[in-house]
């Protein structure tokens, strides 16, 4: 398996994240490295295999590895991991010399690894201890477990998480054996698990049998689940199945710790909700708290949303993420960083909700819970907005036996949501010149200078399909670049535009634009304070990249973005960037914030566009390359 250190990883992403040959100048830039150090690292990569490709036009990857599974990208690195999968894992306790001489390492050195281990282990309240010459992990067993799962996550591509890919830390389980014991269990029950929790669920319920297994038991659990509740009898009845085949004995500590597990994570079977087997689920007190958090929060972004056909639904999953997060025993999210990069508007408004939502229930969410909380949401906001980058088309040609007629339907049943097509008869022709068309479609040949014109066949072949798709693709860019640059013109001011030279941190850049606009009369004094506490909730750092902060509330006096760039770089939690752009919204702008946003994302995604937005000594050049930037996407 194929190794790579934290450094080789982060250029591969990047690389991987553009769609077009990136240079090592580029590189060096987003990493804050040597333009030497780039190209050792990528000499390095390809040792064992090719994986990056090079040109006169900048580094790219292989085809192959658009297909690559999990063991060449993610797999750690570094001695650290190797140490933690033995000590922490197998949970034996090893004679520090011998340890030593395994890893081909002085004692010294191992020691050394060991404090940097220690790190890792410190937020479970565990440490790596010595006694006697040997090493152990100290620290109460439901920590361990805890600490278990999250390091065998993070050494797991999050698309790639699955049951198989786990099977190597745990070489004795039956994965397939566990999991079918789980679910039949539980659905025996009354209830289900919805996919995205299975695997969170199947590998802590592993986990623990797997502890079991080889004695090492939970004692004193503060877990709130009772002995008489589904979950505890449902732990109950997996252990005594599993017990039958293999050596466990789980007291009730243990039993009640993997009820723990089960808290939020299922659901009544649906046919059982209908016929009121399980009425009182929720309460419809807290049914009308969650539909006063979307209506307030949807409100916040000027969402005109009926959400009362799924208010249930989303009520029961609330209900859910509310246990998980009381047990500690969050899930993961496949799909967050997804839904982070191609979805920004969509996440910010799950932010909002979860930001009303802590308030509300005195609870602190975590980043993969507003991810779920965006699937539920998603498809509401989508339907409900407008798609105003529409084409204006015009079909061009005769109407002798509805020719144009049956053109007009087979085109508005594909492209309807895209375009406004009017139908002109020959006999129409000078409404052609007396108004600008993004496109004309003819059935007669045809041609108006500064128009652009295609010609398709009165039968509407796949051919004509074909050439239609392409001129409509076209236009709509055409008019969202367009849209998209007069935003950016409207909103970007030189006042606000700022090359740093002495700012490091992300509250140092917070506070230093978060005070300009406050100086420029743009925001009130509170501001601040606002975008630090939507920092919190959830990064608004995309790609690693750059960073888009902004408040909770909108009620700033004027729209507009503030610009912070830097050729060294800004540390933002844990990635190291170049460019802020900080924005503000005010109320009567609610709906531009979501073209705004969205904008600015989708431009700067390609990190080749960011380096001359860093390099730009003036706002004039600064402003260019942002425009040239909105024709590169």
């Amino acid at each position: 398996m194929k190794q790579f250190t934290s450094r080789q990883k982060q250029i591969i992403n990047i690389i991987s994240n553009v769609h077009t040959p990136i240079t090592g100048k580029e590189l060096s830039q987003a990493l804050n490295v040597s333009m030497r150090t780039i190209q050792s690292e990528i000499s390095s990569i390809n040792k064992s295999k090719k994986i990056i490709n090079s040109s006169h036009k900048g580094y790219f990857l292989t085809q192959e590895l658009y297909n690559i599974n999990n063991e060449i990208v993610q797999s750690q690195s570094d001695d650290e991991h190797i140490i933690l999968n033995n000590i922490l894992i197998t949970e034996t306790s090893f004679q520090i010399d011998e340890f030593a001489d395994s890893l081909y390492m002085s004692r010294t050195t191992l020691e050394n690894k060991l404090k940097k281990c220690n790190h890792f282990l410190k937020p479970y309240h565990l440490k790596i201890e010595k006694n006697k010459n040997h090493i152990y992990v100290s620290g109460k067993e439901s920590d361990k477990r805890r600490c278990i799962k999250d390091f065998i996550i993070n050494e797991t591509i999050p698309a790639f998480i699955s049951i198989q890919n786990l099977e190597h830390y745990f070489s004795d389980i039956d994965f397939s054996r566990i999991e079918k014991i789980i679910l039949s269990t539980i659905q025996k029950h009354g209830y289900t698990i919805d996919e995205p929790y299975r695997t969170n669920v199947v590998i802590n319920t592993v986990i623990a049998l797997h502890r079991m297994r080889t004695n090492h038991y939970v004692e004193n659990n503060s877990s709130y689940v009772k002995n008489e509740t589904e979950s505890y009898l449902i732990a109950q009845e997996i252990c005594q199945i599993y017990g039958n085949h293999w050596s466990i004995h789980p007291m009730k500590d243990d039993i009640t710790y993997i009820g723990s597990l089960l808290i939020g994570q299922m659901k009544p079977i649906s046919s059982q909700i209908e016929t009121n087997t399980f009425k009182n689920v929720i309460s419809s007190q807290f049914i009308n708290k969650i539909n006063n958090i979307l209506n307030s929060a949807f409100q916040s972004y000027s969402l005109h949303i009926d959400s009362s056909q799924y208010l249930y639904g989303f009520s029961l999953h609330i209900d859910s993420m509310i246990k998980r997060i009381k047990t500690t025993y969050p899930v993961n999210n496949d799909l967050l960083d997804n839904i982070k990069k191609n979805c920004p508007f969509i996440y910010d408004v799950a932010v909002k909700i979860a930001h009303k939502l802590e308030k509300q229930f005195q609870i602190q969410i975590p980043d993969t819970e507003i991810g779920y909380i965006c699937i539920h949401i998603g498809f509401l906001i989508e339907s409900s907005i407008d798609n105003n980058t529409k084409v204006n088309v015009a079909l061009y040609g005769t109407e002798y036996h509805q020719i144009l007629t049956n053109i007009k339907n087979r085109i508005e049943s594909e492209y309807k949501n895209f375009m406004n097509l009017t139908i002109i008869e020959k006999t129409q022709f000078d409404i052609l010149s007396q108004k600008k068309w993004d496109l004309i479609i003819t059935t007669q040949p045809l041609e108006i200078i500064g128009q652009q014109v295609i010609m398709i066949s009165p039968f509407y072949t796949l051919e004509d399909q074909t050439c239609i798709n392409l001129a409509i693709k076209n236009c709509v860019a055409i008019s969202e670049r367009k849209k998209q640059t007069d935003l950016f013109s409207n909103y970007f001011h030189k006042d606000l535009w700022f090359k740093n030279t002495k700012f490091s941190t992300k509250e140092e850049v917070i506070q230093f634009l978060g005070n300009k606009l406050i100086h420029n009369g743009v925001v009130q004094s509170d501001f601040i304070h606002s975008v630090l506490e939507r920092e919190r909730l959830s990064s608004t750092c995309f790609y690693g990249n750059f960073a888009i902060p902004h408040a909770l509330e909108m009620n700033a006096k004027k729209t507009m973005v503030c610009v912070m760039t830097s050729e060294s770089c800004i540390q933002w939690n844990d990635k190291a960037i170049h460019l802020v752009l900080m924005i503000t919204i005010q109320e009567n702008d609610r709906k531009k914030f979501m073209e705004l946003y969205n904008g600015i994302v989708k431009v700067l995604k390609n990190q080749k566009n960011i380096s001359p937005l860093i390099s730009a000594n003036t706002f004039d050049e600064f402003m260019q390359s942002l425009k040239n930037a909105v024709y590169e996407f």
